[in-house]
């Protein structure tokens, strides 16, 4: 990994004051700014190894599309006189995948969403107390499959009962 002088200078510069800051990790932020200053660029890449590769604007997309949906979902069946055939168990978020190396960066977004910035806090409603957004399964399909489903629907956030089971539906099952 390369960094300009400049970019070397600045991250040196935080570990320095990192090194005020915090007295007891002083020797290993000491050891870190020494890193870049000198431009050890192998160990520059051990230095930032905790830091993720990150998600693309279209996977970020794609989370706050899903929890959008799952907030339709719920808000309209909540207001359902007739929920026959649709268990209130299905209509909630399963999360993404933690073992899984996207669908965990995804959990990961989706938390940060909901939990850090309050958005889309519906998704919470009705889940145990020891939810924490992971599915303990791959999830990444079947949401596609149901926001293709909202999309011919034309993203409508006002569903009625036919609607939302179509896209429980079409999360179970794979279209031909």
């Amino acid at each position: 990994m390369e960094f300009t002088k400049k970019e070397r200078f600045m991250i040196a510069n935080q570990f320095r004051i990192l090194e005020l800051l915090e007295p007891a990790q002083a020797q290993e932020y000491a050891k870190t700014r020494e890193i870049f200053e000198e431009g050890y660029e192998n160990e520059c890449e051990w230095a930032m190894e905790h830091i993720d590769s990150g998600l693309s604007s279209d996977i970020q997309k794609q989370v706050c599309d899903t929890l959008d949906m799952f907030v339709a979902i719920r808000r309209n069946y909540g207001q359902l006189t007739d929920k026959i055939g649709i268990e209130p168990n299905e209509i909630l978020f399963d999360g993404y995948d933690g073992n899984d190396p996207q669908e965990v960066k995804m959990l990961g977004y989706a938390r940060f969403l909901v939990e850090k910035e309050g958005k889309f806090t519906d998704v919470k409603k009705g889940q145990d107390g020891h939810w924490n957004f992971n599915s303990h399964g791959e999830r990444i399909e079947n949401y596609e499959r149901m926001l293709a489903e909202w999309d011919q629907m034309g993203r409508n956030q006002i569903l009625s009962k036919d609607q939302i089971a179509n896209l429980l539906n079409a999360s179970n099952h794979p279209r031909s």
